[in-house]
């Protein structure tokens, strides 16, 4: 069963993580409708180690998503 569908099960009321293989420049959007924190962490990282760039770059589009939504 796709995610979004195993997700969209879980009652509104209960917050919702989401974590895998998430890259830091990913498509956002399609998260924000089914979870409430995404586990990225490996996904801002460059040989092991968090890089400043990819960080950057992900918290800028959130930023944008949280800003079409205003």
């Amino acid at each position: 069963m796709p995610l979004p569908n195993l997700l969209n099960d879980v009652p509104k009321n209960i917050n919702k993580m989401i974590a895998g293989n998430i890259q830091f420049n990913d498509n956002i959007d399609k998260f924000k409708n089914i979870c409430n924190y995404i586990d990225i962490s490996g996904g801002i990282e460059t040989s092991g180690l968090k890089d400043i760039s990819k960080i950057d770059i992900f918290l800028n589009n959130i930023k944008r998503v949280n800003d079409e939504n205003i």
